[in-house]
């Protein structure tokens, strides 16, 4: 069976704009919104079994921050109802970012290759065992 979900406008920040078909979107990135993280999660959760999902970083979004490593750093991944929008922020999410690093609980560790522009991300999850399998490639 096959779960349509797309990205959620009530559980998003307010500065992330959703496209009107909530397949896509970006944070505004002009004055102060370029320090900030711009998240949304999807309309559908899973309870068990075998989920996938893909994304497609179609551009970098301008911004004014020449001293930052990373100014157009993503992340990609998996998070519970409750969990904080900040992906690999809390213990309850993980990420995979564009640095190619993953991240859960605020611990990052080196993971895959760096992503960007043109990139296609895929993020699973398996339920088995009482445990969950997580992998974004």
């Amino acid at each position: 069976m096959m779960i349509f979900c797309v990205l959620f406008p009530d559980n998003s920040n307010l500065h992330f704009m959703i496209q009107k078909d909530g397949l896509g979107g970006c944070g505004i990135s002009t004055m102060g919104f370029a320090n900030l993280w711009a998240a949304a999660k999807g309309t559908c959760g899973v309870k068990g079994g075998k989920y996938f999902f893909e994304v497609k970083v179609e551009s970098n979004v301008e911004v004014d921050l020449e001293e930052e490593e990373h100014p157009h750093a993503l992340r990609v991944g998996w998070s519970v109802e409750g969990s904080d929008l900040g992906l690999g922020e809390d213990r309850y999410s993980y990420g995979y970012g564009g640095t190619g690093k993953v991240a859960t609980n605020k611990k990052f560790k080196v993971y895959g290759e760096p992503y960007g522009p043109g990139d296609f991300i895929a993020c699973f999850v398996v339920s088995r065992g009482g445990g969950l399998l997580i992998e974004c490639l």
